[in-house]
């Protein structure tokens, strides 16, 4: 049997912080699992870029200092 699900997240600023709080792993998870992401501002569409483009040492700098000025 084939699974056709279609998995999608709405991510905003509120559900990126708190990822985050439970390790910069399970953020970068979070976003790079789904089928789909519906972006819901300028900050969560930031956090999705540097994670969907930048190599991970790079991601992890830009993603802490970024979170941290918020």
């Amino acid at each position: 049997m084939i699974d056709m699900s279609f998995n999608k997240r709405y991510i905003n600023k509120r559900n990126i912080l708190v990822r985050y709080e439970q390790g910069l792993n399970d953020l970068i998870s979070y976003i790079q699992n789904p089928d789909c992401l519906i972006i819901e501002d300028n900050f969560s569409e930031e956090v999705v870029d540097i994670i969907l483009n930048d190599d991970i040492y790079e991601a992890r700098e830009k993603l802490e200092k970024l979170i941290k000025w918020t």
